[in-house]
């Protein structure tokens, strides 16, 4: 959609110029999974550095003499670090934590001054799963709610607000499945080949289209100012045209169901009401000109 919102905006550039911005946003998600896991190990690390802050105070007390650095050999930790695939991708894709060491010193001072931490540095359970039910914790309580990262993701990314749920979701789902038996990352999906072809095709169909469903949107807003309709609303009718007359295998409601439910977040507060009533009398006729054909078992029209 965002795409294809600049799509319409721009002058002259060739289809196959967005395309590739298109898979730049998703590799996008993919580094800032990276980015989030790379931070999680960076805090760990960083519990030794802090410890000889302290220790080298020019008065240091007992605490700062004793602190415990066992969160630097979480063993959830260790496995990520030493994982070769993480390791590689984090290098090949350029990942990198800007203002990393006042960024890390933030989080880490947020984390060490919490209950949680506390009853982590005296638990005696190193079980993976122990560490990386911890590690989760730092996820949820610490860097999840951090406003300094928020401020620096969004810095690094202005579609960071949109990638944010996907992307702590990856995260989340690490959490629970890496060990030292499955030292599997999250894919960017289950099948990305096949996501990658529906999501380079949706745009090259709806783009090469726009004409014959311009035409269809316009047949149906005849008495409507085409200045006070939302280009986000026809871009977002345009894919719904798509789907329903270009993908066979996609069944029609949840089509629309799905852009009604897009335009909620990204257009105007009437868009729902607006995209539904023409969505329903565009819909009409296609039907009645047998124009949607939907194959597949519980799709036929």
């Amino acid at each position: 959609m965002q795409v294809l919102y600049s799509y319409q905006q721009s002058q002259g550039k060739e289809l196959s110029f967005f395309e590739k911005q298109l898979l730049n946003q998703v590799n996008k998600v993919y580094e800032q999974y990276l980015f989030l896991l790379l931070l999680l190990v960076r805090i760990a690390q960083y519990a030794e550095e802090d410890a000889r802050e302290r220790a080298s105070k020019y008065i240091p007390t007992g605490d700062d003499l004793n602190a415990n650095t066992r969160i630097a050999s979480n063993t959830f930790i260790l496995l990520l670090e030493s994982d070769e695939n993480f390791r590689q991708a984090v290098k090949s894709r350029k990942v990198f934590i800007p203002n990393e060491q006042e960024l890390v010193r933030t989080l880490f001072r947020e984390l060490s001054t919490s209950p949680e931490y506390a009853v982590y540095c005296s638990q005696e359970d190193r079980s993976v799963e122990s560490e990386r039910a911890f590690i989760s914790v730092v996820f949820r309580q610490v860097v999840n709610r951090s406003a300094v990262l928020e401020q620096t993701l969004e810095e690094q990314d202005i579609n960071w607000p949109v990638n944010k749920e996907v992307v702590r979701s990856m995260v989340k789902k690490t959490l629970k499945t890496y060990g030292p038996d499955s030292r599997q990352l999250s894919p960017i999906s289950q099948n990305w080949p096949e996501d990658k072809d529906f999501i380079v095709t949706l745009l090259r169909q709806t783009a090469e289209h726009d004409a014959e469903f311009q035409g269809y949107i316009a047949a149906k807003t005849e008495n409507w100012d085409v200045e006070r309709i939302a280009l986000m609303d026809t871009i977002l009718m345009k894919m719904t045209l798509c789907e329903l007359l270009k993908f066979p295998d996609i069944p029609v409601k949840v089509s629309i169901n799905e852009y009604i439910e897009i335009s909620k977040e990204f257009s105007t507060p009437k868009s729902k009401m607006f995209i539904n009533g023409i969505l329903d009398k565009i819909l009409i006729d296609l039907r009645k000109t047998k124009k949607i054909i939907k194959s597949g078992r519980g799709l036929i029209e």
